[in-house]
Order: C-alpha cells, then structure tokens, then sequence
C-alpha cells in the first residue's frame, strides 16, 4: 500500500481510506506492506517503509520524487500487487512499470478537483501524470461514477480500467446515538481548506441565529491550510462579538468526531467543490442524525432528497433556511434520518477491502 501520508498522521479522508483498507486486508491475511513519508507504528502490518529519494529522484518535480522513491521501494519487495493512493496524480504506477515490476497495480482516485481549481502548466502536469499512470495500471479505483466519468473525459483514461465501489466505509455504530442539551447543535465536520464551505456555514449561521436563539455550531477538521483556518476563526470570533454570545465554536482538530455526532442535531456538509464522495456525510448518517448537504454530494450519488436536505453549493442563505426546515420540523427529519441510517448499512471498510483486492485479482 503506498501512500504519500498515512492517518493518522494526516488526517485526511485519503489517508484514512488507505489505512483502513490496508489493515482490513492485514486482519485477512494478507501480508501488508506500507510505502508512506508518515510515521506509521503498531499496526501489525509486514513492513511500514519511509522512503528516502535517490539524487536521480530528487531532481523530480515535487511529489514526484516521493512517487520514485515509493516505486524503488515497492519494486524491491517482491511483492504480488501493488495499491498506489493516488490523490489528484501520481507516477507511483508508471515509475513501477519503468522499474521492470511485472505485479498487479491499482490507483485509488479519489476526486479530481484539480480539473476545476489547476489552470495552466500545474493542471497539465496532473492530467499527463494520471493518464500515464492508470496506463500502467491494471486497475483505477474510485468512489463514484461521477470521478470515472471525468477521469475518462477529462484524464483520458481508459474506461474499461476503472472500476466503481459506490460506497466507501463508514465509521459509525449504524444506530441513533443522541446527546441531549439545551442547544439545537449543528455540526460541521471538514478539514480546513477552502472548498470545504466553512465560511458560508458561518454565514448562514448569522442569517439563522436571529431566529433560532438555541442554535449552536461546532466545526472541526484537520487545519490543512492555516491561513484559511483563520479566516474561519475570525469570521467566528467577529460574528459572536456582534451577537454577544457564542454561537459559532471553531474547535480546529479534535481526536473524538464521535462525540460530536452524538451531540449533533443537524450535520452540514458544505463542500463547493474538491470531493470525490463524502465520507463524513454517511458517518453523520450512521449515527442517526440529518444531514444538510450541498448539492456537490447529491451530484456524486452520495445523497439525494429522500435521505438528505439538498441546498445549491455556495448559498448561506439556502443553507440557513434547510438548516431551519430541520429545527422547526423534528419529525420529518428524523424519518429522513432513519432512511438514511438504513442506507449506509452494509458499508463497511471490509467490503471496500474486499472490493480492491477483487480488482487485483
């Protein structure tokens, strides 16, 4: 399993893909060996290499020393197959063919954002190092049937190389587990960076807080972009001032997401863009709780209506009036929230695991 970060040490939904499929394949029986730059210790797996670029791999562009260095590595193990994580591009594949690996191979693509957000030379440089990859790959693993589709109309890859999971697992007791308190608790779950909407929750909280006196809101995530986290916690601390109470808590990175679901009378997932499935809107689901989701989610398959509030991304306001459709209709949103308990049942990460590994085969 190669991965440029490993969870824990990046907690990024990528990372704990990887590392949940890496040790679902370990409790198998596998033999599991981990090519990573994060510390990785305890997990009983066969061997957990950190690999150092050759001089030759450090005159490479970027992570891209990193992907050669993880090639070298992979290639010397001896090992059947090889399961690459390939965020929005990698060489890992391509430098393992050019090393003379003779294995199975398989990306995992999670989104391809950088379709949208990488003008120019940068973007370029993606496209052409994913579709020499998945060129050399056996197998190119995604979420959805949204990613597949641009990955083969905007990558080039080719489609009968592409295989869909449709679920991802999910991290959740499957049941409804409620703390109760006098807030009406709205809880946004999301690592730092700017396409995850933070600030158009903040905004809507603002719009809803005049009407909803019991309103609460807790966000957290990893701080990927510290400059971005800032912004979030000013426009909090601004907002609160101008309220006179604290109605928006940026809590930055926590350990126990748990315990906020549990305390969560709404979750929101916010995105605008960047997201390849939406694993914390179906670990919000799996707690028994409503969702307020942009539309982004519904567009990959995630959610739809009949499970979830759908609001057009990058609308505060449209949020804010979902948001108040769940507080002042509690029994409609349970019923919604039940249905979608039911529909993340079954998506665990040893199916995923499962499904990989038939893709090797």
């Amino acid at each position: 399993m190669v991965s440029r970060s490993f969870w824990p040490a990046t907690r990024g939904g990528a990372e704990r893909f990887i590392a949940r499929v890496a040790g679902e394949a370990a409790a198998m029986g596998h033999e599991v060996c981990v090519v990573t730059g994060s510390p990785v210790a305890g997990k009983g797996y066969r061997c957990v290499i950190n690999p150092r670029p050759s001089l030759r791999a450090r005159l490479l562009p970027g992570s891209f020393a990193f992907d050669h260095a993880a090639a070298e590595a992979a290639a010397r193990l001896g090992v059947e197959a090889v399961v690459v994580n390939a965020y929005w591009s990698s060489l890992t594949p391509y430098f393992l063919r050019r090393l003379g690996y003779a294995g199975r191979v398989a990306m995992l693509v999670h989104d391809v954002g950088f379709l949208d957000t990488m003008r120019g030379p940068g973007g370029a440089v993606r496209r052409a190092a994913l579709r020499l990859s998945a060129q050399a790959a056996d197998a190119v693993i995604v979420p959805t049937e949204g990613v597949a589709r641009r990955l083969v109309e905007g990558v080039g890859v080719e489609p009968g190389k592409v295989r869909v999971l449709g679920f991802e697992g999910v991290d959740a007791p499957m049941a409804r587990l409620h703390v109760d308190n006098e807030w009406f608790d709205v809880v946004q779950v999301a690592r730092f960076t700017e396409s995850k909407g933070h600030l158009d929750l903040v905004e809507a909280a603002r719009l809803l807080a005049p009407r909803l006196r019991r309103l609460r809101v807790l966000i957290a995530g990893g701080v990927t972009d510290p400059a971005y986290y800032r912004r979030v916690v000013l426009a909090a601390e601004r907002l609160n001032q101008q309220l006179g109470r604290r109605v928006v808590e940026v809590l930055g990175e926590v350990d126990d997401t748990g315990s906020l679901y549990r305390v969560a009378d709404v979750c929101v997932a916010a995105s605008r863009g960047n997201e390849g499935y939406g694993l914390v809107v179906e670990e919000c689901m799996g707690y028994g709780k409503p969702v307020v989701a942009s539309d982004l989610f519904a567009e990959l398959g995630v959610v739809d209506e009949e499970v979830a509030y759908i609001y057009p991304r990058g609308d505060p306001r449209a949020l804010a009036e979902r948001l108040l459709e769940v507080a002042e209709n509690p029994d409609a949103a349970a019923e919604k929230a039940l249905r979608g308990l039911e529909r993340v049942r079954g998506h665990t990460w040893r199916r995923v695991a499962e499904k990989i590994l038939e893709a090797l085969a």
